[in-house]
Parts: structure tokens; sequence; C-alpha cells
């Protein structure tokens, strides 16, 4: 809404007394000068024409110098708004039984709000006071300010009041220090406030820190008591074995008619003066627009996971759209997606942030073993990495013992400390594949006393061991740094085996050197992997590019591109290879730009970027080994394309990164093509690894990348026979891809076979399907095995030309794979409890407020939802106009020719 209001003012260049007296006089001296001349002249009427021409003259003269102005006022009033945002994540469906920590009791929908309004009401106003005190002494919009201070005493007056009800000797004697120690002051200084007195002239330092801290010290006493009390309503409850319909009902449905009572009774004041914009948020924001919230049946399909970080940076948004007077996010805090919300929290300091918790804050002593995962093949003589996750509850200050068991063997064991009530720690093991063969290894936690259920506390995997090497060719124009060092490690490694094609110098001829690349597709199929330097369009002539194609997307070949500053990617552009990468072109070039490198959020569960025993420790190698040497050089060609994973990325800030920063550059990244993998680095740098840690880093970083980029094909199996799976685990409802390959002896594909793969559950055969040959890939068969049950699922082919290929290399075992299916959301409900000391940091740096939903009214009530208001002031000035000046002059000429014609000099 915008209003205009027009007004008259004075604006004088001199005081107006002086004005006055300046006037008057003039008109007594031009009065008496009049007269004189009359009688000089002996002319009586000329008096009266004289004094009249002159007393206009002064008249205007006087107006001019008051500075008459119309002043016209525009006020754009714009409406504030409240932003609402709930958890609609997988552990919002579950069901909270009464634990004693309050959460089901504050949840009811007759829930007694006594102690917990008033407590919200003092810590709204608490936080209404910090924010004042933080506001400079020169402050454009004073009248916020005083707004702000005097809605902060009302609300210490109105949580005072609430509290002079209560009995309890605590809450009575800190209601007293409020009263007599706090609010005095406060109101004699808001009082001075309102009285016209500056922010500068109040002093805050002086008086306000100390009043915080009382009033922080009493609040907190206020909130303990409150939260005993409500506790032992909820243990008497639990004692009288009741249990209501409401306590029967999900997180979800408890929060929908929490906000459906709310719109009959608080929401709807609210919805009267400000904009109320509602959303839903999982793993993405999901708009749900300003209409009133509506009790529903049945609850919407609920996320597999939960972005705090998504969340606050809708309330960002917000803040820049319309003025954003508060956010209220109902969750239960079980962040496991996206960036770190702390890191976004202060960024919200302009917006007073409720968080409403949600969900039970015990859960019964239990260590739960999960997500265990190792890869399904490896080499002879390779290390298998097995990664498992433990959570452990109540069971703070213990320690808890992991084995790592071969066969019946334990191999090794970890001892880890728990540091507290709600513990989730990664751990992994090593385990040297030696032995050829199939190996079954288990990760288990020796059980500990009163444990709920010993159920989940082992993991089984089995683990193929084959004898092969990895053939590797290495491409370059010249022996740059990063090529270097890779033969030199090839070199080291006895199960890498490599060839070498360097134009530049040119090598003498020798076994493992070449002089070009291959010319057929049978050439390029001899090797695993293709490492393509810095090579040039001439050396990598198209030719050889449609035959590289082939070998990706038909063959299953892998290439991994190691940009450079002559030609790749750049020079390739027009040509064939241009289809292969998975980056293209940024818009901005980054020119002599220093980049420092952060982790992706895929990169904790890529083995190929693991340099270290543990994530974190993943994470520093990397940002480190970019901090102590930035990265110069990355290439222009770093965007990643829609179906591209990107591992590591470049920023050109060393704190944090913005994938959709135009600056922001993909440094690891890959993409499927056809059947095969591409994977891009965009600068040659990998080589600082070794920077003051010697090979260590370098090695373990290059020997994985290989190893995961070819570990589609170390499937399980025979040299004939091969069977293999896109992942190892799969979440319930998700599509398993089934691959097998026929092989010849020789190698020749086996073509047209008939085939089948079966599913085994428990010992029954679950499902049963064809598998269709791959008409791009002689020799493969295709299928997708979907909605398998939850558990280990074994994989067992057959088919008329299975047996006798077997046969042929005398191979005995039955061709067979085990996946496993979690349940659905497993990630999200792995952490079922409410995660209250995330969402006390969030609330902490966000300068926000942890509100109970008995509290949120009072909380609510106590923000200013009136109008932003931007006043326009612009002034017309009345006296600077022509027509004054003529007659001004006018007067004056007038009086001079009337004077002549009189005969006066």
């Amino acid at each position: 809404m915008n209003t205009a209001t027009t007004h008259f003012a004075i604006e004088p260049f001199l005081p107006v007394w002086v004005l006055i007296m300046f006037a008057v006089a003039l008109l007594a001296l031009s009065y008496w000068m009049a007269r004189r001349d009359s009688r000089f002249v002996d002319r009586r009427w000329l008096t009266g024409w004289l004094f009249a021409l002159r007393t206009v003259a002064v008249i205007i003269l006087l107006w001019i110098l008051l500075g008459p102005t119309l002043v016209r006022t525009d006020r754009k009033f714009t409406r504030k708004a409240i932003a609402i945002l709930v958890d609609a994540s997988a552990s919002m469906g579950l069901v909270d039984p009464p634990d004693g920590s309050g959460n089901v009791t504050r949840w009811r929908p007759n829930a007694e709000q006594g102690m917990d309004a008033a407590a919200a009401a003092l810590r709204a106003a608490q936080t209404q006071l910090q924010r004042f005190s933080k506001m400079p002494d020169i402050l454009r919009d004073s009248a916020a300010a005083r707004t702000m201070f005097a809605r902060a005493v009302q609300g210490l007056e109105d949580g005072v009041s609430k509290l002079k009800k209560e009995s309890d000797r605590t809450v009575l004697d800190a209601s007293r220090i409020i009263d007599s120690k706090v609010l005095p002051t406060l109101r004699q200084k808001a009082a001075e406030f309102s009285g016209g007195k500056s922010l500068a002239a109040l002093d805050r330092a002086q008086w306000l820190p100390e009043r915080l801290t009382q009033l922080s010290v009493a609040i907190a006493s206020i909130e303990l008591v409150a939260e005993q009390t409500v506790k032992a309503a909820e243990e008497d409850h639990l004692k009288a074995e009741l249990q209501t319909a409401a306590e029967q009902l999900s997180r979800a449905e408890k929060v929908n008619a929490f906000l459906a009572r709310a719109e009959e009774s608080w929401l709807k004041g609210v919805r009267e003066k400000a904009t109320v914009n509602a959303y839903e948020f999982g793993a993405k924001i999901v708009p749900k627009g300003a209409a009133p919230f509506t009790p529903s049946g049945k609850p919407a399909r609920l996320s597999d996971a939960t972005q705090l970080g998504g969340a606050l940076q809708q309330v960002a948004l917000d803040q820049t759209a319309q003025p954003l007077e508060a956010a209220i996010l109902i969750t239960d805090g079980g962040q496991n997606a996206g960036r770190d919300p702390r890191e976004l929290a202060p960024s919200l300091s302009g917006t007073t942030l409720h968080i409403v918790p949600i969900g039970n804050t015990k859960m019964q002593r239990d260590v739960i073993l999960h997500h265990t995962y190792a890869p399904k093949a490896v080499i002879q003589k390779d290390t298998v990495v097995i990664d498992s996750i433990i959570t452990a509850y109540d069971c703070a200050n213990e320690t808890i013992n992991v084995e790592l068991v071969a066969g019946e063997r334990v191999v090794d064991r970890q001892t880890l400390p728990i540091t507290s009530e709600v513990f989730d720690k990664r751990v992994q093991f090593r385990w040297p594949a030696a032995q050829l063969g199939k190996h079954t290894l288990a990760v288990r936690v020796v059980p500990i006393t009163k444990e709920r259920t010993e159920e989940n506390n082992e993991a089984k995997t089995d683990v193929l061991v084959m004898e092969d090497k990895i053939h590797v060719l290495v491409a370059d124009n010249f022996p740059r740094w990063e090529t270097r060092y890779l033969l030199n490690l090839f070199k080291r490694d006895d199960r890498v085996v490599f060839d070498q094609l360097l134009f530049e110098p040119k090598a003498a001829a020798s076994e493992g050197v070449r002089s070009d690349f291959p010319a057929t597709m049978d050439e390029w199929s001899k090797y695993r992997v293709i490492i393509l330097g810095d090579v040039l369009p001439t050396q990598l002539t198209p030719e050889h590019q449609k035959q590289l194609q082939r070998y990706v997307s038909e063959g299953g070949g892998n290439v991994i591109m190691v940009a450079g500053k002559e030609a790749m990617p750049g020079g390739f552009l027009d040509q064939p290879l241009a289809g292969l990468l998975p980056v293209e072109a940024r818009a901005s070039a980054a020119g002599d730009a220093a980049f420092y490198l952060h982790l992706g959020d895929e990169a904790s569960m890529t083995l190929a970027v693991q340099v270290a025993d543990n994530p974190g420790t993943t994470e520093r190698v990397w940002r480190e080994m970019s901090e102590r040497l930035p990265i110069y050089g990355v290439s222009d060609f770093s965007r990643p394309k829609p179906t591209t994973h990107a591992l590591i990325w470049a920023s050109m800030s060393k704190k944090q990164f913005n994938p959709a920063e135009p600056s922001t550059r993909a440094f690891l990244a890959w993409h499927y093509v056809g059947a095969g993998r591409v994977v891009y680095l965009s600068a040659p740098v990998t080589y600082q690894l070794r920077y003051r840690q010697g090979d260590t880093f370098h090695h373990r970083f290059w020997g994985q990348l290989l190893r995961w980029t070819v570990a589609r094909d170390l499937g399980e199996g025979s040299r004939t026979v091969r069977l293999s799976t896109d992942k190892s685990r799969y979440e319930q409802g998700e599509s398993a891809q089934v691959s097998v390959r026929l092989r010849q002896l020789d190698g020749q594909p086996v073509t047209g076979a008939s085939l089948q793969v079966s599913a085994v559950h428990e010992g029954k055969a679950v499902q049963e399907i064809p598998l269709r040959e791959d008409a791009s890939r002689p020799g493969s068969y295709n299928g997708a095995l979907e909605q398998l049950p939850v558990g280990p699922v074994k994989l067992q082919i057959s088919g008329d030309r299975i047996k006798g290929l077997l046969a042929l290399e005398n191979y005995q075992r039955p061709i067979e794979s085990t996946i496993n299916i979690d349940p659905s959301g497993m990630l999200e409900l792995r952490h079922p409890l409410c995660n209250l000391p995330l969402l006390r940091e969030i609330a902490d740096a966000s300068g926000g407020m942890i509100v109970p939903p008995t509290g949120l009214p009072a909380a609510i009530k106590q923000l200013n939802l009136a109008p932003e208001v931007l006043e326009n002031v612009s002034k017309q000035p009345l006296w600077n106009r022509w027509d004054l000046l003529a007659i001004f002059i006018g007067c004056l000429a007038l009086e001079w020719s009337l004077r002549k014609f009189s005969g006066l000099s």
C-alpha cells in the first residue's frame, strides 16, 4: 500500500525572528523615507505610493528569505512475512512413544502452556535485547530501534506476570531477579529513548551487558524447571500406562494437527498482519504457498534425506524478496545431506529463527552396525577397504570393540571411545587380498551389557579375489610432471601393466613404448584404462577418436582425461572426443586465478578420492594440498554436464564453495558414456599430493582411482562367464541392474545365448527374469530386477551356454553374487532421535531460539508485525519563482520612475 501527503513548510535561511525584525526595520525605514520625500516636493499623496511599492518589495524579499516549501511525503508500506518450514523427511513418519523426555506431552492437543509460554516470552524478549545491543549508534531508523526496545521490555513484563502464578521457589526467585534487577533499568532507559534521547546518548555498553547476563541466568533457571515439570508429567503418564489417540500419531501428523489448530488461534492473528509462507523440506525444498494449513488425511510421501542447510538457504532467499520478520523451523534435526547448516546459520542474523524441535531425545541402549560396504571383486594383492557406520545410543563414556572377521578368524580389531549419548562413527578396516577365490568378511561389534538387541551387531560381505592385472595406456604430448610421476608410480605397482606413448621427445622403440595410438578396436580393447594427457588433435586424429568412442561406449572401456594448456580438451571441441567429455566450458575464464580444493557431497562415499583412513583426514589432505601450493591454470572446461558426478571442486575461496557460482570449477568429475566410464581432471596437479608427504597419498589416490574406474569389469565369475551389478547395495524400491558377459577362452564374445537371472531371498526364489543381449556390445546380456525384498539377495544365472563355457575352463563353482537391499530411507531412519545439540548450535549461530510448541504462540506474540515503511520526501520551493522576481524588480523600477517624475533624485 502506498500513501502520499503534502504540507506547507517554512525553511528560512536565517532565524525567523531575525527576518521579522529585519522586515519591520525595512518597512519603518521605507515609511520614513517616503514621508521625507513627499514633504520635500510638497506632495502628500506621494507618501502612500512610495511606501506601498517599497512594502511589496520588502514582503517579497521576506517571502524569499523565509524559504516557503511544499513538502510531499510518499510512504510505501511493505507487508512483512513469516516463513514456516516443516520437516518432511522419512524420520517424521516415526511414532514416538512416551519416554520421559517430555516430547510427547508437549505435542498433545491440550498440552499445558503455562511455564513454557512464560519462558518463551522471556527468551524472545532477550533475543530482541541482544539484537538491540548490536545496533550501531548512528542508526538511520531510530523508530525501529525504539519499537524493538519497547517490545522487549513489554515481553519481560508479560513473562514475569505469568510466572507470579507459579509456586516453584526457583521460578519465583528468577522472576524476582528480572523484576527487581533488570526491568527497572530497562524501563528507565526505554522512557529516555522514547523521550528523544539518541542511541549513542543511551550509552548501552555501561548497563545493558550486565542486565543481559542476569536475564540469561534467570531464564535458564526457569527453562530448567519447565523441562523438569513436563518430564515429571510424562513420567506420571507412563506409570499410569495410559495412551491417548494423539500419542499414536506420527511426528508429521502431530505437526499437521498442531498447525491446523494454530490456524484457529494465534496463527489467524499473524495472517491478518503479515504474509505466512509455508515450505516442506527433505532432500529438497517444496513451496506450499501462503494458504492456511488444513487437517489432512494420509500424509504425503516422506523424503529419504534431510537437508537443514537447504531450509536455511530458503530463509535467506526469502529475506531478499520481502521483509522477513521471523522463520519457524519445525524439525527433528536429522541432518544427513547437503551443506552443514551451522555454516549457513550466521547469515540469518537479520531474521529471528524459532526452532521447534519434535521427536524423542532418549533411546534404548543399543549399538547398531549398518551401511557396511566392500568391493565385490578385487585383484590379488590389493588391499580391500571395508567401510561401516556404527551408531550407539546411551553408551556415553564407554568403549566398544569392533572386529573384522575373515572366515572364522579375527584379523583386525578397533576400540572406539563413545563420547556422547547419541554417537555416530564411520569405521574402516583394510584387509590384504592375498589368496585367490571368494572370501566372506564380517564386521561385528562385540555385544555390550544390557543392549536392546544383538541382531544388528554384525554385517557380512563376500569379496572375490581374482588373478588379474590392469592394463593401462598413458599418452601425453610431452612428459609433464603429472605424467612423469604416474609412469614412475606404475613401474612400482606389480598389479598394473602399462604402455606409454610420448610424442615429445620421441622414445626409442622398446617393449611397453608405443609410437602412435591404437589403429583398431581390438588394439584399444586390450587396455582397461586409457589415460589421456595434453595430446594434440594432430596426434589423436578424428579417426583415432572415433575408435576411442566405440571403445568406451560399446566396449565398456574407461578413459581418464587430464586437462592441459595446449589442447586438452579445448582443441577437440569440434571433434568426436568432445562427446566423451563430462564437462563443458565455463562462461567466464579463470585466467591466472588461484584455486583451492573442496570435496563434494559424493566424495565421502567414493573410494577413488579417499586417500586417508577416514573422510575427515581425507578432506584435510586435499584441502592442505591446495593451500600449500594453490592450483593455477584450472581448465575453463570444468562445468559439469547434467549426467556428471563431481567428486572434487575447485573454488577461489579457501573456506567454502558454491557449485552454482560461475567461478567454481569441477576438479575431478566423471560420467558414464554408453557401457564405459570417463573420468576428467581439470588440472594436472595431483602430483602435489607428494609435497612434504612422500609417495603415500599420491600412490593411494591413483591406485584407488584405477581400481574404482574398472570396478564394474571385476564382476564375479570366471574367465568365460562374468556376473556383475551396478551397485552392491540398494534401497528398497530401487532397480538392480544385472549384467552378464560371455566370452570364449580366446576372448571372442558369445552371442545368441538364452540367459536368466534368479533372485533368491532366505532360501526361496523370489524373482526370475530373462536377460537380453546388448546389440551394441556383443556377448553382453542385461536385465533389471524390480521390487526386491529387504535383506541379502543372492543372484544366480542359468542358460543354455553356461555349463559348456564353464566346462571348457574346468570351473566348478556356481556363478552367483549377493546384493543387499536396505529399507527405504535407511540413511534417514538410522538416526531417529531429535538432534537437539545440532538445533541449539543452529539457534546460537543465527541469533535465534529453541522454543517448544507450547511456547511458540508467546514467542510469536513478541514479533513486530507492523508493515515496514519506506518514506520518500520530495520538496517543491515556492520562493524561487520568476514572477516573484519580476514583481520585485517591477516595484523597484516603478518606485524609481515615480521619484523621477516627482523631481526627486
